[in-house]
């Protein structure tokens, strides 16, 4: 399992964010194995898979398995990540990857960016400025990935 962890109350994308894995062999009781990948708040024992020095990347990280025939055992696990704005207060450190980027992974841990770009931008992403769900599709991979998040002028 993979999911967000902040130890302070800050908006998504702010360098305080980390993305972090977890396993279970029954889906109840679940291990954080001790990664030691990222120093967070002065220990390397931690279960933290991406942190300040990936931001944007641990904001939206929506990862996946793809089973198809002949992938690359180097990119057996993929990812959507990243923020398409920026526009926190200077002092929140928000940064923008100015849109959703591919990652990929050999073993779900250890992550790569695929490229500097998104993949997915602004210009050709399915975003209404009033709403508040943010679909991501990708096709023809027997995958249809959705996350939903709320839109930052919007509360809760």
């Amino acid at each position: 399992m993979y999911y967000a962890g902040k130890p302070s109350y800050r908006p998504s994308g702010a360098d305080d964010e980390t993305t972090c894995y977890a396993e279970s062999s029954d889906g109840i009781r679940w291990r954080k194995p001790d990664l030691g990948l990222f120093e967070v708040n002065g220990t390397r024992k931690n279960n933290v898979i991406l942190e300040k020095s990936t931001a944007p990347l641990s904001t939206a990280f929506s990862p996946f398995l793809d089973r198809r025939p002949g992938v690359p055992a180097a990119e057996r696990y993929k990812a959507l990540s990243g923020r398409f704005d920026g526009q926190v207060g200077a002092d929140r450190a928000v940064r923008s990857s100015g849109g959703l980027l591919a990652m990929a992974s050999s073993d779900g841990i250890h992550w790569r960016k695929l490229s500097n770009r998104a993949v997915i931008a602004r210009e050709n992403y399915p975003y209404a400025a009033d709403s508040s769900l943010y679909p991501a599709f990708l096709v023809g991979i027997r995958a249809l990935l959705c996350r939903l998040h709320p839109h930052p002028d919007q509360p809760g």
